[in-house]
């Protein structure tokens, strides 16, 4: 029997570079939402927080991190190998203040050895291609390593209800053409 992907193709190159290529025109308002995600941090930007990338891909969610809060540290968790080369790339300027960490968050093991806790968590269009019961433990997973009062912001795509998905489809093609 053939082991399943729990990378849902994330493993591929070619797959990995057409959306490292293409990621701005292939999620509609991306940066809006990248933005969006840390204006919801509420930490004074002089603070030293300590955050927790999940599905980190090629570290675009880290990067929008650490150029607002400059004495921030953040821990990139992904499984995918050129993903975690691309992040490499875009964040050794960063040097200390990031921490790769090559672990597929489909296993509960993605956890072992982390610098946490976490004042914050992030992810950005990666959970979703777990399976519902995996969410859930990852989710349980992430609160544990946390601080109190700690933060999980999840920015991912979810099921479309059935009454809005043609809208949904429609605004979301449109968005793709005008980029």
């Amino acid at each position: 029997m053939a082991d399943h992907d729990t990378l849902c193709g994330w493993g591929d190159k070619e797959k990995v570079a057409y959306f490292f290529a293409n990621a701005d025109t292939l999620i509609p308002k991306r940066h809006e939402q990248l933005t969006f995600l840390v204006d919801l941090f509420f930490w004074q930007p002089e603070e030293p927080i300590a955050v927790l990338d999940l599905g980190a891909g090629f570290g675009a969610i880290t990067a929008e991190i650490l150029t607002r809060y400059p004495h921030a540290t953040v821990t990139c968790v992904d499984g995918s190998e050129e993903m975690m080369r691309l992040a490499r790339e875009r964040l050794a300027k960063d040097g200390e203040r990031v921490h790769l960490h090559f672990a597929d968050l489909a296993n509960s093991s993605w956890q072992v050895n982390l610098r946490g806790p976490f004042h914050a968590a992030v992810s950005g269009i990666a959970i979703h291609h777990l399976p519902d019961e995996r969410k859930r433990e990852l989710y349980h997973e992430v609160f544990a390593l946390l601080l109190p009062g700690g933060l999980f912001l999840n920015n991912d795509a979810v099921t479309t209800p059935a009454l809005l998905k043609e809208r949904f489809e429609a605004i979301q093609y449109g968005e793709i053409q005008e980029q």
